[in-house]
Protein backbone atom coordinates (compact mmCIF):
# COMPACT_ATOMS: atom_id res chain seq x y z
CA UNK A 1 0.00 0.00 0.00
CA UNK A 2 2.84 2.40 0.88
CA UNK A 3 4.45 1.74 -2.50
CA UNK A 4 1.15 2.49 -4.30
CA UNK A 5 0.66 5.71 -2.36
CA UNK A 6 4.27 6.77 -3.00
CA UNK A 7 3.89 6.02 -6.71
CA UNK A 8 0.69 8.06 -6.83
CA UNK A 9 2.43 11.00 -5.14
CA UNK A 10 5.36 10.83 -7.55
CA UNK A 11 3.00 10.63 -10.53
CA UNK A 12 1.07 13.66 -9.29
CA UNK A 13 4.32 15.58 -8.81
CA UNK A 14 5.52 14.73 -12.31
CA UNK A 15 2.11 15.64 -13.77
CA UNK A 16 2.36 19.02 -12.07
CA UNK A 17 5.83 19.63 -13.51
CA UNK A 18 4.71 18.66 -17.01
CA UNK A 19 1.67 20.97 -16.73
CA UNK A 20 3.86 23.98 -15.96
CA UNK A 21 4.75 26.22 -18.88
CA UNK A 22 8.16 25.74 -20.45
CA UNK A 23 10.19 28.17 -22.52
CA UNK A 24 13.77 28.85 -23.61
CA UNK A 25 14.98 32.45 -23.71
CA UNK A 26 16.64 32.93 -27.10
CA UNK A 27 17.18 36.34 -28.69
CA UNK A 28 18.55 36.36 -32.22
CA UNK A 29 20.52 38.90 -34.25
CA UNK A 30 17.40 41.01 -34.86
CA UNK A 31 17.14 41.82 -31.14
CA UNK A 32 20.73 42.26 -29.98
CA UNK A 33 21.59 43.48 -26.49
CA UNK A 34 23.15 46.84 -27.30
CA UNK A 35 24.76 49.70 -25.38
CA UNK A 36 22.96 53.04 -25.58
CA UNK A 37 24.18 55.09 -28.56
CA UNK A 38 24.46 58.20 -26.35
CA UNK A 39 27.91 58.18 -24.66
CA UNK A 40 26.38 60.13 -21.77
CA UNK A 41 24.44 56.97 -20.85
CA UNK A 42 27.48 54.69 -20.98
CA UNK A 43 30.14 54.19 -18.31
CA UNK A 44 33.27 56.27 -19.10
CA UNK A 45 35.45 53.24 -19.87
CA UNK A 46 32.90 51.95 -22.40
CA UNK A 47 32.15 55.10 -24.42
CA UNK A 48 34.02 53.68 -27.43
CA UNK A 49 31.39 50.93 -27.63
CA UNK A 50 28.33 53.21 -27.47
CA UNK A 51 25.67 51.86 -29.82
CA UNK A 52 27.42 48.49 -30.20
CA UNK A 53 26.21 44.98 -29.26
CA UNK A 54 27.63 43.74 -25.97
CA UNK A 55 28.16 40.44 -24.20
CA UNK A 56 29.69 37.00 -24.84
CA UNK A 57 33.04 37.82 -26.48
CA UNK A 58 34.81 39.64 -23.64
CA UNK A 59 33.84 41.70 -20.59
CA UNK A 60 33.30 45.38 -21.31
CA UNK A 61 36.33 47.65 -20.78
CA UNK A 62 34.64 48.70 -17.53
CA UNK A 63 34.84 45.05 -16.44
CA UNK A 64 31.05 44.63 -16.42
CA UNK A 65 29.47 41.36 -17.55
CA UNK A 66 25.73 41.62 -18.14
CA UNK A 67 23.05 39.13 -17.14
CA UNK A 68 19.83 38.59 -19.08
CA UNK A 69 16.63 37.26 -17.57
CA UNK A 70 13.06 36.36 -18.48
CA UNK A 71 10.22 37.79 -16.41
CA UNK A 72 6.70 36.38 -16.68
CA UNK A 73 3.27 36.54 -15.09
CA UNK A 74 -0.45 36.60 -15.74
CA UNK A 75 -0.59 40.37 -15.17
CA UNK A 76 1.63 42.74 -17.21
CA UNK A 77 2.16 44.96 -14.15
CA UNK A 78 3.32 42.12 -11.90
CA UNK A 79 6.01 39.99 -13.50
CA UNK A 80 8.43 37.71 -11.63
CA UNK A 81 11.92 36.62 -12.62
CA UNK A 82 11.73 33.07 -14.01
CA UNK A 83 15.28 32.43 -15.15
CA UNK A 84 18.53 34.28 -15.84
CA UNK A 85 22.05 33.74 -17.12
CA UNK A 86 25.27 35.64 -17.73
CA UNK A 87 26.03 36.74 -21.28
CA UNK A 88 29.54 35.31 -21.31
CA UNK A 89 29.50 32.45 -23.83
CA UNK A 90 32.32 33.23 -26.34
CA UNK A 91 30.82 30.74 -28.81
CA UNK A 92 28.10 33.31 -29.58
CA UNK A 93 28.39 36.73 -31.23
CA UNK A 94 28.22 39.92 -29.20
CA UNK A 95 24.68 40.87 -28.21
CA UNK A 96 23.15 37.46 -29.00
CA UNK A 97 21.46 35.67 -26.10
CA UNK A 98 22.96 32.19 -26.02
CA UNK A 99 20.27 29.57 -25.54
CA UNK A 100 22.85 27.67 -23.47
CA UNK A 101 22.66 30.34 -20.78
CA UNK A 102 18.90 30.66 -20.16
CA UNK A 103 17.29 27.47 -21.40
CA UNK A 104 14.60 25.04 -20.23
CA UNK A 105 12.83 27.53 -17.96
CA UNK A 106 9.89 26.03 -16.08
CA UNK A 107 7.53 28.91 -15.38
CA UNK A 108 6.22 29.30 -11.84
CA UNK A 109 2.42 29.32 -11.61
CA UNK A 110 1.94 29.38 -15.40
CA UNK A 111 0.69 26.32 -17.27
CA UNK A 112 1.80 25.40 -20.75
CA UNK A 113 -0.37 24.91 -23.83
CA UNK A 114 -0.24 22.88 -26.99
CA UNK A 115 2.43 24.05 -29.41
CA UNK A 116 1.21 26.75 -31.77
CA UNK A 117 -1.75 27.88 -29.63
CA UNK A 118 -2.74 31.40 -30.73
CA UNK A 119 -2.64 34.36 -28.35
CA UNK A 120 -5.76 34.71 -26.18
CA UNK A 121 -7.03 36.59 -23.15
CA UNK A 122 -5.35 34.13 -20.81
CA UNK A 123 -1.95 34.20 -22.50
CA UNK A 124 0.85 35.06 -20.02
CA UNK A 125 2.85 38.29 -20.24
CA UNK A 126 6.64 38.29 -20.49
CA UNK A 127 9.54 40.72 -20.65
CA UNK A 128 13.27 40.37 -21.17
CA UNK A 129 15.48 42.42 -18.86
CA UNK A 130 19.27 42.91 -18.73
CA UNK A 131 21.40 44.07 -15.81
CA UNK A 132 24.90 44.22 -14.34
CA UNK A 133 25.71 40.65 -13.24
CA UNK A 134 27.17 41.97 -9.98
CA UNK A 135 23.54 42.18 -8.82
CA UNK A 136 20.95 39.46 -8.34
CA UNK A 137 18.20 41.05 -10.42
CA UNK A 138 17.18 44.03 -12.54
CA UNK A 139 15.29 45.54 -9.60
CA UNK A 140 18.32 45.39 -7.30
CA UNK A 141 20.64 47.05 -9.81
CA UNK A 142 21.27 50.76 -9.10
CA UNK A 143 20.29 53.21 -11.83
CA UNK A 144 23.93 54.25 -12.35
CA UNK A 145 24.83 50.68 -13.37
CA UNK A 146 23.89 48.98 -16.63
CA UNK A 147 20.21 48.04 -17.00
CA UNK A 148 17.85 47.58 -19.93
CA UNK A 149 14.59 45.94 -20.88
CA UNK A 150 12.72 44.87 -23.95
CA UNK A 151 9.07 45.53 -24.71
CA UNK A 152 6.32 43.59 -22.97
CA UNK A 153 5.00 40.69 -25.04
CA UNK A 154 2.61 37.78 -24.69
CA UNK A 155 3.53 34.17 -25.31
CA UNK A 156 1.95 30.77 -24.85
CA UNK A 157 4.64 28.55 -23.31
CA UNK A 158 4.93 24.89 -24.20
CA UNK A 159 3.58 21.99 -22.13
CA UNK A 160 6.17 19.44 -23.17
CA UNK A 161 9.92 19.16 -23.44
CA UNK A 162 9.82 21.16 -26.68
CA UNK A 163 10.49 24.42 -24.77
CA UNK A 164 9.50 26.95 -27.49
CA UNK A 165 11.81 29.97 -27.76
CA UNK A 166 10.85 33.60 -27.14
CA UNK A 167 12.02 34.75 -30.59
CA UNK A 168 11.32 35.11 -33.44
CA UNK A 169 7.63 36.13 -33.37
CA UNK A 170 5.08 33.45 -34.20
CA UNK A 171 1.41 32.55 -33.82
CA UNK A 172 1.95 31.90 -30.10
CA UNK A 173 4.05 35.02 -29.40
CA UNK A 174 3.71 38.79 -29.85
CA UNK A 175 7.47 39.29 -29.54
CA UNK A 176 8.63 42.34 -31.53
CA UNK A 177 12.13 42.32 -32.99
CA UNK A 178 14.10 45.32 -31.68
CA UNK A 179 17.43 45.92 -29.92
CA UNK A 180 17.40 45.62 -26.14
CA UNK A 181 19.18 48.84 -25.16
CA UNK A 182 21.32 48.87 -22.02
CA UNK A 183 22.21 52.14 -20.31
CA UNK A 184 23.52 53.58 -17.06
CA UNK A 185 22.32 56.86 -15.57
CA UNK A 186 25.74 58.53 -15.60
CA UNK A 187 24.47 62.04 -16.29
CA UNK A 188 25.91 65.18 -14.74
CA UNK A 189 24.84 66.14 -11.20
CA UNK A 190 21.76 68.31 -10.93
CA UNK A 191 22.36 72.06 -11.27
CA UNK A 192 20.85 73.85 -8.28
CA UNK A 193 19.28 77.29 -8.29
CA UNK A 194 19.79 78.77 -4.82
CA UNK A 195 18.38 81.99 -3.41
CA UNK A 196 19.10 84.47 -0.65
CA UNK A 197 16.60 87.12 0.55
CA UNK A 198 18.43 90.20 1.79
CA UNK A 199 17.51 93.92 2.08
CA UNK A 200 14.33 93.58 0.01
CA UNK A 201 16.25 91.77 -2.68
CA UNK A 202 16.15 88.17 -3.92
CA UNK A 203 19.60 87.02 -4.98
CA UNK A 204 19.61 83.97 -7.25
CA UNK A 205 22.78 81.93 -7.77
CA UNK A 206 23.85 78.88 -9.82
CA UNK A 207 27.23 77.38 -10.64
CA UNK A 208 26.93 76.14 -14.23
CA UNK A 209 27.27 78.84 -16.89
CA UNK A 210 25.73 76.47 -19.47
CA UNK A 211 22.31 77.15 -17.93
CA UNK A 212 20.14 80.22 -18.48
CA UNK A 213 17.94 81.80 -15.84
CA UNK A 214 14.30 81.90 -16.94
CA UNK A 215 11.25 83.53 -15.37
CA UNK A 216 7.46 83.41 -15.66
CA UNK A 217 4.50 85.10 -13.99
CA UNK A 218 2.82 81.69 -13.70
CA UNK A 219 4.33 78.50 -12.24
CA UNK A 220 3.22 76.48 -15.29
CA UNK A 221 4.85 78.98 -17.69
CA UNK A 222 5.53 80.07 -20.30
CA UNK A 223 9.14 80.73 -19.21
CA UNK A 224 11.50 83.08 -21.05
CA UNK A 225 15.17 83.88 -20.58
CA UNK A 226 15.97 86.72 -18.20
CA UNK A 227 17.94 89.03 -20.49
CA UNK A 228 21.50 89.73 -19.44
CA UNK A 229 21.28 87.52 -16.36
CA UNK A 230 24.31 85.84 -14.88
CA UNK A 231 25.02 84.35 -11.49
CA UNK A 232 24.41 85.95 -9.04
CA UNK A 233 21.25 87.66 -10.29
CA UNK A 234 19.46 90.22 -8.09
CA UNK A 235 15.71 90.74 -8.25
CA UNK A 236 13.76 93.32 -6.24
CA UNK A 237 11.22 91.83 -3.82
CA UNK A 238 8.91 94.76 -4.57
CA UNK A 239 8.41 93.61 -8.17
CA UNK A 240 5.46 91.47 -9.27
CA UNK A 241 5.50 87.81 -8.21
CA UNK A 242 7.65 85.68 -10.51
CA UNK A 243 8.76 82.08 -10.77
CA UNK A 244 12.31 81.14 -11.77
CA UNK A 245 14.01 78.09 -13.23
CA UNK A 246 17.24 77.10 -15.02
CA UNK A 247 17.35 75.71 -18.54
CA UNK A 248 20.41 74.37 -20.33
CA UNK A 249 21.66 76.43 -23.28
Amino acid sequence: MKRIILSAICLAAWSSVFAQGKVTLAVDSASLVTLDSNPANVLPADTGLAGQPVGNQTPLPSGVVVTIGLYAGTNPTSLALQGAGRMDDPAFASGVVAWTRVHHIILSGINGTTSGTPIGSGTPWMQVKVWDSAYASYELTPADHYRGQGALFQMNPGNSLAYPTTAPPSVNSTWVEAPIVVRAATGSPAVLLTFLAMDNQLILSWTNANFNLQSSLLVEGAYTNVLGSSSPHTNLMSEAQQFFRLKQN
